[in-house]
């Protein structure tokens, strides 16, 4: 029983070192002065092509319809081949004076022979944001977002504050050298309180650019 629950772990992470999906990104910022905005999905299996399937969702899980489409949103991506979808804007209703985000998700379903049962099959999901940035706003200007933050303290705890059009996706936080679980993302023209103790004195914080990378450490001092 022993070698049998082995061998079935060990089978496991051989087909996960074999499979491979990955996007060309860890975002997709979609520039209203274009046409669509594209992203490469790569499959690295050396072994067997996958079935994809592609959808955009709002951030919040509400059920309203989403402005954009797809192409193609269903695909086969052969093993150690590249494909690259498509998203297109379809709507007229997102505001022009600021960002607007979504979810990306792509879907990865391994293809398997008919009667081949000897391999654990697993579907793999990537979600990724999609930010929709309308014509006139810069990217120049979103990358140095972070850096018009402004900060205050209230009874509440920390409050950020962005008075940019931009969303401002953190990659840490850290108060008094305490790091802060997952701070998210501040909205543009929002604020965001982080409950803390009374008495702070130092806040570090780092976000996340255009391209994956993260920038400076900001430094704010009380």
């Amino acid at each position: 029983m022993f070698r049998i629950i082995i061998s079935f772990i060990l089978a496991i992470f051989v087909f996960q070192a074999q499979a491979g999906i990955t996007l060309g990104g860890t975002r997709l910022i979609y520039n209203g002065s274009q046409k669509e905005a594209t992203i490469s999905i790569t499959n690295s299996d050396t072994e067997r092509p996958y079935l994809v399937q592609s959808w955009v969702d709002n951030i919040d899980n509400s059920q309203n319809k989403v402005p954009f489409v797809i192409t193609p949103p269903l695909f086969k991506v052969s093993k150690e081949s590249e494909h690259q979808i498509r998203i297109s804007y379809i709507g007229n209703h997102l505001p022009a004076d600021r960002e607007s985000i979504f979810l990306l998700n792509v879907n990865a379903i391994p293809a398997v022979e008919k009667n081949d049962n000897s391999k654990m099959l697993i579907t793999i999901k990537n979600i990724i944001k999609l930010i929709y940035r309308p014509t006139g706003l810069s990217d120049n200007d979103a990358n140095n977002a972070i850096n018009r933050l402004e900060i205050s303290r209230n009874t509440n705890g920390v409050q950020l504050t962005n008075p940019t059009a931009y969303y401002v996706n953190l990659n840490e936080m850290k108060i008094d050298g305490k790091l802060i679980d997952k701070p998210g993302f501040i909205s543009p023209f929002s604020d965001k309180v982080f409950p803390t103790k009374s008495g702070i004195k130092r806040v570090t914080l780092t976000a996340i650019n255009d391209y994956g990378g993260t920038t400076e450490e900001r430094l704010f001092s009380f």
